[in-house]
């Protein structure tokens, strides 16, 4: 298994798709506090950047920015990377690598002079998790370390802020994007073409799931489907620590995380390799 593990790791580190998507991740964070510090000295622009702000909708469709208050007298790091990473344009990033990452291997016939492998058809799964965990590590620690840096050097009024706060959302941030990945994996193991995962991927990144447990809210059932979506949970996660929203979405992610993680490996274990 460990030798999977370093196999995988290699090809990871090696790939140009890696270089590529952390590229474009840290683009988006630099472009998000450079848009923050234009809004913040237009005061037209922040009239309708809070007025955006101030539309709520139960069913959140759709990539973009998190919510923040550009008014506040402080913004903070936890204000910033939620605006970057609540909006799911960095899981866009992380679902692109994901697919590609694991497609590779199903398209280039790779898998055929591995299969054969004792244990490999379990170790694929696992091993594939271990190289996305590190890389929404690399990714988020990454994006929260530039944004500091970008946001201490352009906005006067940045702050630091809570630090306790801020772990605690960039801890929970974290699980979401692992269980949208390990759901991502399993789409990839299924249908073994990229085009297919790529689309299903992104659409489950803009919401389109909301739009049919919006359906389902519709019918008073007493329960908010909506509300035990990864990508819902990952929108909508504040930065001041709530027991109630941050233990649902931890037991969501956990929860995501198990089922399609187990999914995938018993997948390939029935799978023919073609």
């Amino acid at each position: 298994m460990l030798k999977t593990i370093k196999m995988d790791l290699y090809r990871m580190f090696r790939s140009k798709s890696f270089y590529v998507t952390l590229f474009i991740t840290f683009i988006l964070v630099v472009v998000s506090v450079i848009t923050i510090k234009i809004v913040l000295n237009n005061d037209n622009l922040k009239n309708i950047y809070d007025q955006g702000m101030d539309v709520s909708d139960s069913v959140i469709v759709g990539i973009g920015t998190g919510p923040m208050n550009v008014d506040s007298i402080e913004l903070t790091l936890g204000d910033l990377f939620s605006s970057s990473v609540g909006g799911a344009s960095l899981a866009v990033v992380a679902v692109i690598f994901a697919i590609i990452f694991v497609c590779s291997e199903h398209n280039s016939g790779y898998i055929k002079n591995v299969i054969s492998r004792k244990g490999y058809r379990d170790y694929f799964t696992i091993s594939k998790a271990i190289c996305m965990a590190i890389y929404l590590l690399i990714t988020l620690l990454g994006a929260a370390i530039l944004i500091g840096i970008s946001s201490s050097l352009l906005l006067d009024t940045f702050r630091l802020g809570n630090i306790s706060e801020f772990a605690s959302y960039f801890f929970t941030q974290y699980l979401l994007h692992f269980a949208l990945v390990m759901l991502v994996i399993f789409l990839c193991n299924l249908s073994r073409n990229m085009a297919i995962s790529m689309a299903v991927g992104i659409c489950i990144c803009s919401g389109m799931l909301a739009l049919l447990t919006g359906l389902l809210d519709r019918l008073k059932l007493n329960i908010v489907f909506s509300n035990y979506l990864v990508t819902t949970n990952m929108k909508l996660l504040p930065i001041p620590y709530d027991a109630t929203i941050y233990t649902r979405a931890i037991l969501v992610s956990l929860v995501v995380t198990i089922v399609f993680g187990i999914s995938s490996i018993i997948l390939m274990r029935k799978q023919d390799v073609r």
